[in-house]
């Protein structure tokens, strides 16, 4: 028997009893739709907050810090580091405690002595104003948005603010020692609404004496991972302690990976119950045509062409219930992700993509509902093809 004729059978006897294949095909598109909605929200969300923490050229940058007496990060071993082969470039930052005076308000405040190449690795963005660099002026500062709204003004941009600054003996290698009221014009203001932080020059940092720094920031060349491992490792033998963001983001795809086969799992329930539908569709419409496929028998047709006929009749239900579950699942995202968008937007945030379906979740979805289309029609198949055709004539 011809396959296209097997095929037009299969078809017209899915036809038949419409309603059947309808609600079975959408038992499939649920539980198709659902695989993908998830997974993808799951993907979607990695990615948010992956990007977010490897911004820019994160993977070149190693941190570097020391938590003993006797490795010190200071001018003479940034010059070290600087003559490491993979190295680019390094910056470090200066933090201390202190206060802010503006007026009649006082608050206290972390201070940072760094640059703006620093502050541009770390991701903070400007929210206006200047940067530390585009002032000829040394007593310049910045102030993150946590200032300002403790401080109770948005008129605060070329405006003269007192610091007193708090130096301890790990970053001056004397006694503690304050300074106060240090004069600095504000220049800009940077993102950042969870503590009071300034930022100014670490040149002047140090001309109030400091010596010691807080931590540091090394850039790769490249972000090779045989040159990643070298580097740390090179710096570790010199006593410091290094962190590296490919460790976080390995972290988080592990917890994601774990948060995907959970979101994945509750689709997989659907598409199971699905699968009995079919399983049920497929052998009640046996049990309907045993006559039918008796006298096929009867006039010839081979097992193997009734194997094939109610696998074309399974496989029909998969491509369609896949297809169209794969359409749903991606309108879905479109739909919820346009709403969140809309109050993210009213709400003054930036929009996101909160859904991500890349190929080869499409593909092996859909490849996925063919497998349990196949599955769920060996066991009408066999029993097709056991089918006594002259025992069914007999007595039916």
């Amino acid at each position: 028997m011809e396959n296209i004729f097997i095929l037009k059978l299969a078809l017209k006897n899915l036809l038949i009893h419409r309603l059947r294949m309808v609600l079975t095909i959408l038992g499939i598109a649920i539980g198709i739709s659902t695989i993908i909605f998830l997974i993808s929200f799951a993907i979607g969300i990695e990615q948010i907050v992956t990007s977010e923490i490897s911004a820019g050229n994160a993977k070149q940058l190693i941190d570097v810090g020391s938590d003993n007496l006797e490795t010190k990060i200071n001018n003479q071993s940034i010059e070290e580091i600087k003559k490491m082969e993979e190295v680019k470039d390094v910056q470090y930052i200066i933090t201390v405690g202190g206060k802010i005076k503006v007026n009649d308000k006082k608050l206290d405040a972390t201070i940072n002595g760094t640059t703006d190449e620093y502050i541009s690795w770390k991701g903070i963005k400007t929210v206006r104003g200047d940067t530390l660099e585009s002032s000829k002026n040394s007593k310049v500062i910045l102030i993150n948005e946590k200032v300002l709204e403790l401080l109770k003004t948005n008129e605060i941009i070329n405006k003269e603010i007192t610091i007193d600054i708090y130096l301890s003996q790990d970053i001056t290698n004397k006694n503690n020692e304050e300074i106060k009221d240090q004069k600095y014009k504000v220049v800009g203001v940077l993102e950042g609404k969870s503590s009071p932080i300034v930022y100014i020059k670490n040149s002047d940092m140090q001309k109030l004496g400091a010596v010691n720094f807080s931590q540091a920031k090394v850039e790769l060349k490249n972000d090779n991972s045989a040159t990643i491992i070298s580097t740390r490792k090179a710096l570790e033998d010199l006593g410091y302690q290094t962190q590296y963001i490919g460790d976080t983001v390995r972290q988080i795809e592990d917890i994601f990976n774990i948060f995907k086969i959970i979101l994945g799992s509750f689709g997989l329930i659907a598409l199971t119950v699905a699968s009995l539908g079919m399983l049920n569709t497929l052998t009640i419409s046996l049990m309907e045509r045993t006559k039918e496929i008796s006298l096929l028998k009867i006039l010839g047709i081979k097992n193997h062409d009734v194997t094939k006929l109610f696998f074309s009749e399974a496989i029909i239900l998969g491509i369609i219930g896949g297809i169209s579950g794969i359409i749903i699942g991606l309108l879905a995202q479109k739909l919820i992700n346009w709403i969140f968008n809309i109050f993210a937007i009213n709400n003054g945030a930036d929009p996101v993509a909160l859904f991500h379906s890349p190929f080869w979740l499409i593909l092996g979805v859909f490849i996925f509902a063919l497998l349990i289309a196949f599955i769920t029609g060996l066991y009408p198949t066999k029993r097709a093809v056991k089918i006594d055709a002259l025992e069914v004539i007999r007595f039916e």
